[in-house]
């Protein structure tokens, strides 16, 4: 676990830097935020990012039953960072911590408020001593204790078991490993360097013919940059990402379309698949995503990236034999490689989302030849996000027919997806 610990080194700069990026970071979070940290961040930040994105609902929690009145914003995000430090690091004493935080309020606040947090940390850390880590939240409701939103815990509750539920947030709360995809087109050849870092996985079923890999346990502490170099065999892929270029299965020759296609790892699996035949046609709406989706695809000359609408395609009717729309979505089936997802969650937010997947699905269907196909593919596993969309495009459009459709939930192999493949009549 990153600690702030090396040495004689002075524990105040290092944990001072640290706080001003964290806190800089959670700010620019905040919807409406002008973003204000574009310089790299140190380990121990980003160990502290992400205990805070995994353990924010305990901490509101005892924010909330530890103080008085309400707690400003901007305080909150101070005291996330200092209990991240002392209820989930290592190698730094709590009065040191309590003491950064509290000087760090003073200069940029205001001493009232550096108090409040002087007295708040001193809090925690008697009742830490009285009760351990885990009896902290003794009191705390369900959701509370299994960190996860009231809006999620609710949705879930009525879809799983307590035993289930209970299970899908323990997994959530487990770093993701990093899968690298060998890349099937054109053919190459494993670097024996490279190969003996790695581990071999065994293919997920929705994908046999596919090729992943870990790092081995013993080269934990190998860079990415060893593996993911120029003209790398690899590319970086949770095999959950799979399930959807899977099912399309575009064959060579054929005119296919990816119309929100960044970051470009579905993309590029459809233009392996190609195989330098045909026509892949790349869409995505935001301009500086697309210099991803060109990195990733360069070397096809048969692939073609614009910026476009997926509401408002900009190819002809009738057009395509094969469609990939791997629509905007909640991503709650990603919780546990992104921990921040599970708090920007509402349903408010997610009736915006089903309405714009709707109006994706129905521009995308009128590309389609007759007897072309489609699949519609989240990240998600929102059932008004998958099986319900489906079914509200189908009950509405008579000529497409469900071919087949899956729903992943996360595991400890991969995340959490759904595709259906469709085809028009």
């Amino acid at each position: 676990m990153p600690t702030a610990a090396h040495g004689p080194r002075n524990h105040d700069s290092i944990l001072s830097q640290s706080l001003a990026d964290v806190t800089a970071l959670l700010s620019d979070a905040t919807p409406g935020a002008t973003k204000s940290t574009k310089r790299p961040v140190s380990k121990l930040s980003q160990h502290l990012l992400l205990a805070i994105q995994r353990h924010r609902a305990g901490m509101d929690w005892l924010i909330d039953e530890l103080s008085q009145g309400r707690v400003r914003p901007r305080t909150r995000r101070v005291l996330w960072w200092a209990m991240a430090q002392i209820l989930w690091s290592d190698g730094v004493a709590a009065p040191i911590v309590t003491d950064v935080a509290t000087a760090y309020v003073k200069k940029r606040h205001a001493a009232a408020e550096a108090g409040f947090v002087n007295a708040f940390l001193r809090r925690l850390c008697t009742q830490l001593a009285e009760l351990g880590r885990d009896g902290l939240t003794d009191g705390a409701p369900p959701w509370v204790k299994l960190e996860l939103p009231e809006t999620l815990w609710q949705r879930w509750r009525r879809q799983l078991t307590p035993e289930e539920l209970s299970a899908m947030a323990d997994l959530l709360q487990q770093p993701a490993d990093t899968v690298f995809r060998r890349r099937r087109w054109p053919e190459n050849t494993l670097p024996k360097g490279v190969a003996a870092l790695l581990q071999p996985l065994p293919a997920p079923p929705w994908a046999p013919d596919q090729e992943l890999f870990v790092l081995k346990k013993s080269c934990d502490g190998v860079s990415l940059s060893q593996i993911m170099g120029r003209d790398s065999v690899f590319y970086i892929q949770d095999p959950s990402t799979l399930l959807a270029p899977a099912l399309l299965a575009p064959l060579p020759g054929e005119q296919v379309a990816d119309l929100c296609c960044a970051p470009g790892g579905k993309a590029l699996l459809l233009a392996e698949a190609l195989r330098g035949q045909g026509r892949l046609h790349c869409f995505d709406r935001a301009e500086a995503k697309l210099s991803r989706v060109r990195e990733n695809l360069a070397g096809f000359a048969n692939v073609s990236i614009a910026v476009g609408d997926a509401t408002k395609p900009q190819l002809p009717s009738a057009s395509l034999d094969a469609l990939m729309l791997d629509v905007p979505c909640s991503n709650s089936g990603v919780i546990r490689r992104r921990p921040d997802v599970r708090w920007a969650f509402s349903e408010a937010s997610l009736r915006e989302l089903t309405a714009l997947q709707a109006q994706i699905l129905r521009a995308g269907a009128a590309l389609l030849k007759p007897g072309g196909r489609l699949v519609y593919s989240t990240c998600s596993i929102e059932n008004e996000e998958n099986q319900a969309q489906v079914r509200a495009f189908l009950d509405s459009h008579p000529d497409f027919i469900l071919s087949t459709e899956q729903l992943l939930l996360p595991t400890t192999t991969h995340d959490g997806a759904y595709a259906a493949l469709l085809r028009r009549a």
